[in-house]
């Protein structure tokens, strides 16, 4: 196809270049699913961080706690090639858990069974200077797990 002009050829590119550039700005990793404990039981109030991999937990970009169902929805934006991410879950009572999430989709219906144990450690602290996202009132993100 031949373009006439310089005028097309400059559109055309022009268009080109923005279409790259908003599908990189748009590029986003999301994990979605529930937390729960070794009967199945939803675990509400988890500490859900989600972070790009390779980077320590205090990075993490995103913290959000369950919901009274142990429903999350994190996301990370990203840039041009987004790097997958890593999902750290930790809630009192429960050793923390860590998944492997694929850059720049959904993955959606991730179930994070924990296992009992100590919640402690770098996957279990919020961030410096990061807010976290409360699913379902603080309520919810005040109640214990279940034994």
């Amino acid at each position: 196809m031949r373009l006439h002009g310089g005028r097309g050829l400059r559109n055309a590119t022009l268009a080109g270049a923005v279409a790259v550039v908003l599908a990189g700005c748009g590029s986003a990793t999301e994990a979605a699913g529930r937390v729960v404990g070794p009967t199945g039981r939803p675990v509400p109030g988890a500490l859900v961080l989600l972070r790009r991999a390779g980077q320590a937990p205090r990075e993490a970009p995103f913290a959000e706690r369950t919901d009274a169902a142990g429903a999350f929805h994190a996301i990370v934006y990203g840039g041009y090639f987004p790097p997958d991410a890593v999902l750290s879950v930790c809630a009192p009572g429960f050793a923390p858990a860590e998944r492997r999430v694929p850059g720049g989709r959904l993955t959606a219906g991730l179930a994070v069974g924990l296992r009992p144990g100590r919640g402690a450690g770098p996957l279990c602290e919020v961030p410096p200077g990061l807010a976290v996202v409360e699913r379902g009132g603080a309520a919810a993100a005040s109640t214990p797990p279940p034994p």
